[in-house]
This record gives C-alpha cells, sequence and structure tokens, in this order.
C-alpha cells in the first residue's frame, strides 16, 4: 500500500510525520499524583453517605458523549468527600466512564461547584495543559477512533467496562501543540452552534407548551371565535380500532404492499407528527386471514401497550400490531386538533392502564376518557394550525441541528486522522 506523502504508518493508521503516538496515559500532569485515577470502591461510598446538601458525588448518570448531563443529583458530606480526597474532581477536568453505554465517554466537569466526589465508575484526568489542549483530548476520547480502541480493551457483554489499566496504556494522537489548539479552536467553534441551536429548540418547546396550554383548555381564545366548547368522550369523537400481528411462520403474510406498523416505528419519528412508511410490509391476504386490518389515512395511531400514548398521524393507509389503538376521526372533529390534545392526555392514559409484565390500556378505558374542545370544527383547526406552525420552527431548527451534527462528524474524521491540516504561523 502507498503511503501519502508526509504521513507515516502507526497503531491509529496513517497519520502526518510531525504527529507522535503516545498513550492515554502520557496524558495526565505529572506533578499530579492523582493526575488519572478512579472513583472509590463501591464499599467507600454507600447510600447511607448521601445527604442533602454538601459536596455533589458525580455518577454514570452525569456523564455525557461530550455533555455533562446536569439532571441527576445527589451529595455527601465534606467530611466524607475529604476522607476521599484522591476521588475528588475539579472544575475544568475531565471526567471519563468505566462503563458503557458507551465506554470510555467523557465531558469536562462544570464550574458551578468548587470540588466533586466521583462515584465508583468515574475515571478523574487532569490534562498537562503545557503539552496538550485538552479540548483536543476531550474531542479524541470521545472520537470513533479512541472509541474503538477502548471497546476492544473492555470486557462484559452485558455492559462494557473498562479498567484503569487498561485505559492507560491505550494510543492517543499527539500534533503539534499548536496544531491541536487549532484543531480544538475548529471543532469547538462547530460544538457552540450545536448548543445554540440545541437552546434555541428547548425555547422553542418550552414557548410551544405554553401555547397547548392556552390553546386547547379554551384559556385563550382566538379573535374572531366566541362559539361554546363541550366535553366529549373519545368514542364519541373517533372509531377505535385495535391492531393485529400476523403469523410469522406464514411466508405469504410478509413482504407485500401494506405498510404495518409496530411501536419502533413511532420511535424512529423522534416526535415528528407524521408517519409515511414503515420498516415492515404485510399481503392483502393478511386481512382475509388475521385480526389485521386497513386504518384510512388521516387518522391517528397511537401505542397502547408497554409504551403509552405515542402518537402519530398517518398520511398512508396503514396496519398495525396489537400494541396499538387506532383513532379514526368522525365527522367534526379535526385529526390535527386531536393529535395535540392527546399529548396532553399521556399521564391520564398512563394511569388508566393496568399489567403485571407491561403496561396497556384497554378499548373500554381508552372510549371514556374526556375531552374539552370547541364544537365547531374551524376553530379546531385553526389552533392546531397554530400549533403545527411552532412544529414546523422545531423541526427547521432541528434539521439545523442534524446537519451541524455531521458536519462535525466530518471535521473530526478529517482533523483528527490529519488528512485536513490546520497549522498557524
Amino acid at each position: 500500500m502507498e503511503v501519502r506523502k508526509g504521513f507515516k504508518f502507526t497503531p491509529l493508521g496513517l497519520i502526518p510525520n510531525e504527529w507522535k503516538v503516545i498513550t492515554f496515559g502520557d496524558l495526565p500532569e505529572k506533578s499530579n499524583r492523582w493526575g488519572i485515577t478512579g472513583g472509590p470502591f463501591g464499599s467507600n461510598l454507600k447510600k447511607s453517605d448521601y445527604v442533602n446538601d454538601g459536596v455533589r458525588i458525580l455518577q454514570l448518570q452525569n456523564i455525557g458523549d461530550g455533555d455533562f448531563l446536569d439532571d441527576y443529583k445527589i451529595y455527601t458530606s465534606k467530611r466524607k468527600a475529604d476522607e476521599l480526597i484522591s476521588c475528588n474532581i475539579y472544575p475544568g477536568e475531565i471526567i471519563l466512564s468505566k462503563m458503557g453505554d458507551p465506554v470510555a465517554r467523557c465531558c469536562f466537569i462544570p464550574l458551578n461547584d468548587r470540588r466533586y466526589l466521583m462515584a465508583s465508575d468515574g475515571i478523574r484526568l487532569v490534562v498537562d495543559e503545557k503539552r496538550f489542549d485538552k479540548r483536543l483530548v476531550k474531542f479524541y476520547i470521545n472520537s470513533t477512533y479512541f472509541r474503538k480502541k477502548a471497546i476492544e480493551a473492555s470486557t462484559g457483554t452485558t455492559r462494557q467496562r473498562i479498567g484503569l489499566v487498561e485505559l492507560k496504556t491505550l494510543p492517543f494522537i499527539s500534533p503539534p501543540i499548536a496544531e491541536q489548539h487549532a484543531i480544538a479552536e475548529a471543532l469547538s467553534d462547530v460544538d457552540a452552534l450545536i448548543s445554540s441551536l440545541e437552546e434555541l429548540i428547548a425555547k422553542k418547546r418550552v414557548i410551544k407548551q405554553g401555547v397547548m396550554q392556552e390553546l386547547l383548555t379554551g384559556k385563550r381564545r382566538l379573535p374572531g371565535l366566541s362559539d361554546l366548547w363541550e366535553i366529549k368522550k373519545l368514542v364519541d369523537m373517533v372509531d377505535i380500532r385495535s391492531g393485529g400481528t400476523p403469523s410469522t411462520l406464514r411466508q405469504e403474510y410478509w413482504g407485500g404492499e401494506i405498510p404495518w406498523c409496530t411501536p419502533t416505528d413511532i420511535t424512529a419519528l423522534k416526535k415528528n407528527k407524521y408517519i409515511y412508511k414503515t420498516k415492515k410490509m404485510i399481503s392483502e391476504f393478511v386481512l382475509k386471514n388475521s385480526s389485521a386490518e386497513i386504518i384510512p389515512s388521516n387518522s391517528i395511531i397511537m401505542t397502547s401497550r408497554a409504551t403509552i400514548g405515542e402518537c402519530a398521524i398517518n398520511k398512508i393507509p396503514i396496519s398495525t400490531n396489537q400494541g396499538f389503538k387506532n383513532l379514526i376521526p368522525k365527522d367534526g372533529v379535526d385529526v390535527e386538533f386531536l393529535y395535540y390534545v392527546l399529548q396532553t392526555k399521556k399521564q391520564e392514559l398512563i394511569s388508566l392502564s393496568s399489567g403485571s409484565t407491561f403496561l396497556e390500556i384497554n378499548k373500554g378505558k381508552l372510549a371514556k376518557v374526556k375531552f374539552y374542545l370547541p364544537k365547531k370544527k374551524p376553530e379546531q383547526s385553526a389552533i392546531a394550525k397554530i400549533l403545527s406552525s411552532l412544529d414546523l420552527e422545531i423541526n427547521i431548527l432541528q434539521e439545523k441541528l442534524n446537519k451541524a451534527k455531521l458536519i462535525k462528524q466530518g471535521m473530526m474524521q478529517e482533523l483528527l486522522t490529519g488528512r485536513i491540516r490546520l497549522i498557524k504561523d
């Protein structure tokens, strides 16, 4: 194989001649005795050590794939944190996860507190910033190149786990420091764009939620609309149909032209409102020999087993498995309005569900769920139109976010291998 000019073969593949291959164990400050260290043994930090306030304990739930996850908060006393001083970690340092998913993911410690205490599955890394740009270190740890090596060095089948000894031996890139800074700066700029889009999407969703609470309850009426609202049971608004699963032993039932929806298809929509296709297809022969049936387009298909109340509007005639209750709107009911008002009913639907293995809501209980809605369809449609416009704004931003993430992925592939060089004069 011909080697590209200016490049060399290494355990990490082809990299520029000026770059070095080091090990993960070379990254920490040599003067810091705990520059790379794991969390305490589980027996040294138990639930009995938890308190309401004090030093925050960082667990696997806090270690995101590049981002610190701030939702999960538990604390221990300052005394306990002092006792486990070697497992303390500080703002701006890097924390890695010993366990998946994915294994060895990392993020920076936030600036919120003066110090934190790692739980047993954390790894502290204090980067020697005289030799390495810690931003580049974080990017490379979370790259596909390092992750592949980490997975190979991990143990466990159900959930992967990597030890500190194995982690220290993994190969790591070391470009000249000026180039490290340039690469880190470029990737950080894309991260800033991604963060700003995520924040904007979050704000738009909060706005949408507020608008839904006002418009779907009648608290706020649209200009020129003053007709009465009424309370109706779902059975008076829609025809409720169940789904069915054809025998998987009958090959002639499968691979036809009729879309057949499973909850996985709904999950894949990622909160998008419409479904246009499904992963699996069934034949017309099924309709004559099983409980499966065709649901006309512009109905609502709703999960009713295990995951309760996830909805989509089918833009094509569709069939579903038995994990659905399908709602065909009657005259005077706007399907888009019904879709939005169902979003506000999820907790109620879950509370009406039962089952020992998994929750399920039956047709009888679903039929009796009450809805407050405008008597006249034009007002329903007008409300749905406003909410749809908010959805469109969110979807446009989401597409921009997805593109930004793809751009970052492509940049990492080029910059972290040296195929594109960013060397400042």
